[in-house]
């Protein structure tokens, strides 16, 4: 694609540029391996327009891996990013039919990343206190110990993100019903307690 094919797309809001490598010359940006010629290739376009826009190229089985180690919420990237209709995807309208539906799923895959899903099943010890068991989709142990700071959602997704060396926006909490966690019993609890506190405070105070 020439650079002004390049700088349109880039100006219309495309991010990804797609086709079939000239050359056996270029490596991918994100395992280091060469591309060979004639090879499917796909790229994100970077620069701007005073300097130049131009893609990094990777093969398509690491373009995912390499746009994740690079932004935080690949996902967003994707739905802002990559045009709906896939024609409109630089290079698209030159691949063959297979290669055409290999990027379609590609593109499908990175607008709705994959969750792991992680069940939360809270129960209580005898004297009250309330435990937190995570376990993955099949019901191995992933957190055996959560503290009482990481009880709430955002904590608590950090920390399993953290054990299972993923993203945080990768992990996906559940109850055992299957809707998605909120907080423990005894978060909510507490929030009440100091809500009712609150209240009972303002009204004490205005009689």
């Amino acid at each position: 694609m020439s650079n002004a094919l390049a700088d349109r797309a880039y100006s219309e809001g495309n991010r990804i540029q797609v086709g079939y490598s000239k050359s056996d010359r270029s490596s991918c940006k994100q395992c280091g391996d060469g591309i060979l010629k004639d090879a499917l290739r796909i790229g994100q376009l970077v620069g701007s327009p005073a300097n130049g826009i131009g893609p990094k190229w990777c093969h398509p089985d690491c373009f995912l891996a390499f746009i994740k180690s690079r932004l935080a919420k690949s996902g967003e990237w994707f739905q802002k990013y990559v045009p709906v209709d896939p024609e409109q995807i630089p290079g698209f309208g030159s691949l063959t039919a297979d290669d055409k539906a290999r990027i379609n799923d590609l593109v499908a895959l990175g607008k709705n990343p994959v969750r792991y899903v992680v069940t939360v099943t809270e129960s209580h010890t005898e004297s009250g206190d309330v435990q937190l068991m995570c376990t993955n989709m099949s019901g191995g142990l992933v957190c055996p110990n959560v503290r009482a700071e990481d009880r709430v959602v955002a904590n608590l997704r950090r920390h399993v993100a953290k054990q299972l060396g993923k993203r945080e926006e990768e992990v996906e909490l559940v109850c055992t019903d299957g809707s998605l966690f909120q907080a423990s019993s005894q978060t909510r609890t507490k929030r009440k307690a100091s809500e009712m506190a609150t209240a009972m405070a303002a009204s004490a105070g205005g009689a």
